[in-house]
């Protein structure tokens, strides 16, 4: 909290018994001290309770709090999340799944993306696509053959199958957990090993950072040379019968716990 030629900060942040106001604080006196080496807090006492004072109420108005200095409130989330990583088919050309329940069905665990296609012989275009150029993932079909490109963070990985003929297939991309927070992806094709990437870094934290559209590439695109060729790629030449995510197991990485916080604050309320 700045006030003037006083600031005042605290590195350290409160314990539970201190409240927001709490913590060790330090004072500086910027006029004199512009580089902060001179600590006035225990001379300034008045002063720097005053100021963490006004932090806590500035931080309310400005909406800061719940604070999350330690983590728990990604680490603790409600029951009724996990209805996010449920199974989920998705609609084909339809805006993307926004990007936090896009997460929720790949982030920290192994899934599958399950897709029935029926193909004429002009198909092509993007099956499924999840992320952008800071990362992601996406299947399609070009030049007649299924395509998987991954952007780990920029690096590009790619894979192709055997050409696809004309009629009805069921493809299946699995997408498996590996020691090291790395995936694999394996791409099946009417029950048979068609494609794979062996082992990538996993998207995790932040990313992707666009969510999964089906039957074209939304937004900033998962793979720049593909855009380039055929910029979103609308799938064309075929239909997209159904396309569906599963997740699987979660990472022993995953902090996660799901708690029953509804019930907990339905008996508050009352």
């Amino acid at each position: 909290m700045v006030d003037g030629e006083w600031k005042a900060v605290s590195p350290v942040p409160p314990r539970r018994e201190e409240g927001a106001a709490g913590g060790t604080w330090e004072l500086y006196h910027l006029a004199d001290d512009p580089t902060e080496t001179l600590d006035l807090a225990a001379a300034e006492p008045t002063r720097v309770a005053e100021l963490a004072e006004r932090w806590r109420d500035e931080a309310w108005r400005n909406t800061v709090f719940p604070l999350d200095d330690d983590g728990t409130l990604h680490a603790n989330r409600p029951e009724s999340e996990a209805e996010l990583a449920a199974p989920v088919a998705l609609v084909p050309f339809r805006p993307p799944l926004e990007r936090f329940r896009a997460a929720q069905l790949t982030v920290l665990k192994s899934f599958s993306v399950e897709a029935s296609l029926v193909l004429d012989d002009r198909a092509a275009g993007v099956i499924v696509a999840h992320g952008d150029q800071g990362g992601g993932y996406l299947l399609a079909v070009e030049g007649g053959a299924p395509l998987i490109s991954y952007n780990a963070y920029g690096d590009m990985h790619r894979s192709r199958g055997a050409a696809l003929g004309a009629g009805p297939h069921e493809l299946l991309l699995h997408v498996d957990e590996l020691e090291g927070l790395r995936w694999r992806l394996r791409l099946e094709v009417d029950g048979e090993l068609s494609a794979e990437i062996a082992a990538v870094p996993m998207l995790l934290g932040m990313a992707p950072f666009t969510g999964i559209s089906v039957g074209y590439d939304y937004g900033g695109p998962v793979d720049w040379e593909l855009h380039e060729r055929h910029r979103t790629f609308r799938f064309s030449g075929g239909t997209i019968e159904r396309l569906r995510y599963v997740p699987g197991a979660r990472s022993r990485h995953d902090p996660t716990v799901l708690r029953r916080i509804g019930e907990a604050v339905a008996e508050l309320a009352d």
